[in-house]
């Protein structure tokens, strides 16, 4: 009998693998305080900047560049509202945000925060050295640009 169950656990549990969303999955799998800090970060960007946040995921989209295999993810915000681009013009504000969430999110190795229906983003990783700094444009940049960016890079059109 307790092996029966078992085996219908474990199909119970590839079932609801399969059909939930993969940013479902990777939040479900952090911690407290990472949830509580997405919200903090969710709150102050809504409630003291008065903006609507209108993409708030986890992404696995770290994972081939992420310096650190134990976390692969990344948190995308994408913001919109009036007061939106002071955000996006604000690094100390913005590096604050990005800081509460990699600090409590074990996997997430880097934070976007993207000005909706726009090409202008920021993001904010963690570097081996264990600082959280901007990622920067390449010097070398330019569009059309073919070279994979590497850890530490990105830049807004």
């Amino acid at each position: 009998m307790n092996g029966l169950l078992a085996i219908n656990l474990i199909v119970l549990d590839i079932i609801l693998l399969s059909v939930l969303p993969l940013e479902a999955q990777n939040l479900n799998t952090e911690t407290e305080g990472c949830r509580k800090a997405i919200k903090r970060v969710e709150n102050q960007l809504q409630t003291d900047r008065q903006l609507t946040i209108e993409l708030s995921e986890m992404s696995d989209s770290n994972a081939s560049i992420a310096p650190f295999e134990d976390r692969p993810h990344k948190y995308i915000f994408g913001i919109g509202g009036n007061a939106a681009s002071s955000v996006m013009s604000s690094p100390v504000f913005s590096k604050s945000l990005a800081t509460q969430i990699i600090n409590n999110c074990d996997s997430v190795s880097s934070v976007s925060f993207g000005l909706w229906q726009t090409g202008w983003h920021e993001i904010y990783g963690l570097m081996p050295n264990g600082e959280i700094k901007i990622f920067e444009c390449p010097e070398d940049f330019d569009v059309p640009y073919y070279k994979d960016f590497e850890w530490g890079e990105s830049c807004s059109l």
